[in-house]
């Protein structure tokens, strides 16, 4: 006998469940079954028939072959351990500051994404849940919500609702060094719907939209202790201006480069007390001045690098007071004769290169014209601009390691929230890389973070029917190493059974 296109026929319908209410239906010749529910029709106000979810599918050969029977509806069973331990042990000042601000829930979920964008690097919303069940994260931190929607929502309120954020910025500026690198970070914007999207000054090397990051850098503590995102379009001594009507600060020290030099930030670097480190822009008058007249008056012995990498090099330099500003050219010597030795080796080889050329910029070559307003001498005027490098290798480790190059957000609220998240990521960073460069292990002497979460990955846990986790067998280094970072892995496991 003949069946209609939809009608499903009775050898399928006879393997239907029969234990809960279901709903076979013919689904282009495959035959579904799904929940039998009764709702009220919202027009009516009448009771109707409608399907739910579905439970799984028959065939004739088969019978009801159900979904919750697939190996991904399984239980994981074993987690990712190693890394996210090191990485929890050698943070835990991180985790107490944000328990201070945010309530036990929220900085719980702060801190398991800022340790998954520092472990694994920068992390989709929708693949953060993935990720955290995967993760010693969710036997340790339990019921921290990161599904796709529960973690762009509160992203989304982090950026909206900054009260606590600001409280939390303004803590690490209270007990910061007061030494304070500022400068921009230019990621990519893939998203045209969000209104921080534009064209920017980076777009002959991006080649499309951006959007921009400002920090603030606290240079002796090696972390971020302020951060916002601005719209690409935004140049920096624009947008470091709302970061100093959120935040206070007094009798601290602002190390800024050149593209922050307008007379208002002079100002606004100068107010309470504070200082400022900043390159004269070569358009300007001061720096005309200095250069026309490249002499020195004095010099001193600058170090740079640490331990068996210090290198020694005389800095010149000459000082004048130009329209009441304390303007210094300086001179790194060594770097002089590199940069000539190099110029003049390209003299005959690459056209743009030529000796009449190279006798108008020797006597240039290695100079920097810093203005300041610091009470203390030249070469601690020096000594300080020269850790400013330190926000640059903070943003190397953001684009490299953590890899925030580029974003898809399209609301203005989750990009600011998601922009937090980064600078707690930073303050992991920084707690971990104190924690190997203090460290007397010799594992552990030489290594950079990504090196030691790469060894430490090799650890898993696992969990047995009686509940209880044991460790996977390894060779001797993972576990120095694990142990050299401060994790008693029997103790870590003994918490979550």
């Amino acid at each position: 006998m003949s069946v209609g296109k939809y009608a499903v026929p009775s050898e399928i319908r006879m393997f239907q469940p029969s234990d809960i209410p279901t709903l076979v239906k013919n689904v282009n010749g495959r035959y579904y079954v799904y929940e039998h529910k009764r709702v009220r029709d919202e027009n009516t106000g009448k009771m109707k028939n409608a399907s739910g979810k579905v439970l799984g599918r028959i065939t004739a050969e088969e019978g009801f072959i159900p979904n919750n029977v697939k190996i991904e509806k399984d239980d994981i069973t074993i987690l990712n351990f190693g890394e996210y331990a090191v990485s929890v042990q050698n943070s835990q000042n991180t985790l107490v500051r944000l328990k201070q601000f945010f309530g036990t829930d929220d900085a719980y979920r702060i801190y398991c994404m800022a340790v998954i964008y520092f472990v694994n690097g920068y992390t989709s919303i929708s693949h953060f849940k993935a990720v955290y069940d995967q993760s010693w994260l969710s036997a340790r931190f339990k019921d921290v919500s990161l599904s796709e929607e529960s973690a762009g929502n509160f992203l989304k309120e982090l950026g909206r609702r900054q009260t606590r954020v600001e409280a939390f910025e303004q803590s690490l500026i209270n007990e910061g060094s007061g030494i304070y690198a500022v400068d921009g970070h230019v990621i990519l914007s893939c998203s045209r719907l969000n209104d921080m999207t534009a064209y920017g000054n980076k777009y002959q090397k991006l080649h499309n939209t951006q959007q921009n990051f400002m920090c603030m850098f606290d240079v002796e503590e090696n972390r971020p202790v302020a951060v916002k995102a601005f719209d690409g379009g935004t140049v920096d001594k624009t947008a470091v201006r709302d970061i100093f009507k959120t935040h206070q600060f007094h009798d601290t020290v602002f190390i800024v480069d050149s593209g922050f030099y307008s007379a208002g930030n002079i100002q606004l670097f100068s107010d309470k007390e504070n200082h400022y480190v900043i390159p004269v822009p070569e358009n300007m008058e001061a720096h005309k001045t200095m250069i026309k007249d490249i002499r020195f008056t004095d010099e001193f012995v600058y170090k740079k690098g640490k331990g068996r990498k210090t290198e020694s090099c005389m800095i010149r330099y000459r000082e004048e007071i130009i329209k009441n500003r304390r303007i210094i050219m300086f001179q790194d010597e060594t770097m002089n004769e590199q940069l000539r030795a190099e110029y003049y080796s390209l003299i005959g080889i690459d056209d743009d290169y030529t000796l009449e050329e190279y006798r108008k910029q020797e006597q240039l070559l290695g100079i920097i014209i810093l203005e300041t307003n610091m009470s203390v001498s030249a070469e601690e005027v020096y000594e300080t601009y020269k850790k400013r490098w330190r926000i640059e290798t903070y943003y190397n480790h953001m684009k490299n390691s953590a890899g925030f190059n580029g974003t898809h957000k399209q609301n203005y609220y989750e990009l600011q929230g998601e922009s937090f998240i980064m600078a707690v990521e930073g303050m992991i960073y920084s707690e971990f890389m104190n924690a190997i460069n203090n460290s007397t292990e010799k594992i552990l002497k030489g290594k950079c973070s990504s090196e030691c979460l790469r060894i430490a990955a090799y650890q898993k846990i696992a969990r047995h029917d009686d509940e209880s986790w044991h460790k996977n067998s390894l060779r001797k280094g993972v576990t120095e190493l694990i142990e050299a970072l401060g994790v008693d892995t029997d103790q870590y496991m003994h918490a979550i059974s």
